[in-house]
């Protein structure tokens, strides 16, 4: 399981730094959040969170950190279709009619709830969505991807440090590109398609 502080001291070992020197704790554990949100966007956590409603209910809270709905069941198993897709219940995704006669209910999602097109009875749902993983939920073979990630934020943040403070030679004064930055950041970005690409692999 991978925790902050394993990830920050194999951040700063890349960087090759024993002990905070130039990078403090705290910019790294910044970079590492950074890192984090852009793995995130390529390799969102799937989580299915079950949220009980009361009778009559027309909305639903999301669960804690959602970044997309992907699927509504209600309590009898039952797939809620999304709002302006089909309109009966189903037992799949594409809401094919199952004979529940449950009319024209839906669901959106606006201003950072589940809305619903018709009042719900009183039930637990079951609601399929993304999130940004903790530290914690990165998989051991994932790790690598938020090292490089870290490591590519903390150049950046140097990079600007002396960018501010005029201090600059060679490539990057020339041309406004650091080369070691753009290394890290290339290296970052390549992980981020190598995941990207073994997930697809996997649901193919």
């Amino acid at each position: 399981m991978a925790t902050l502080a394993g990830l920050r001291a194999r951040v700063r070992l890349r960087l090759e730094e024993s002990s905070p020197a130039i990078w403090s704790d705290a910019e790294l554990d910044e970079c590492i959040a950074a890192a984090l949100e852009a793995f995130a966007l390529r390799a969102p956590l799937e989580v299915i969170t079950s949220s009980s409603i009361p009778d009559g209910s027309r909305s639903a809270a999301l669960p804690s950190g959602t970044r997309q709905v992907l699927r509504v069941e209600l309590g009898d198993g039952h797939v809620l279709p999304r709002r302006g897709a089909a309109t009966r219940l189903g037992t799949d995704a594409e809401g094919a009619d199952t004979g529940a006669g449950a009319g024209t209910v839906g669901w959106e999602v606006f201003a950072n709830a589940l809305r619903f097109t018709h009042p719900l009875a009183a039930q637990t749902l079951r609601i399929w969505h993304t999130s940004t993983p903790t530290i914690a939920e990165v998989l051991s073979a994932d790790e690598g991807v938020l090292v490089l990630g870290g490591v590519a934020c903390a150049l950046q943040a140097r990079a600007m440090q002396d960018a501010k403070r005029g201090v600059g030679a060679g490539d990057a004064a020339a041309t406004g590109i650091n080369p070691v930055v753009a290394r890290a950041e290339q290296a970052f970005a390549m992980a981020l398609d190598r995941r990207t690409r073994r997930a697809r692999m996997l649901l193919a």
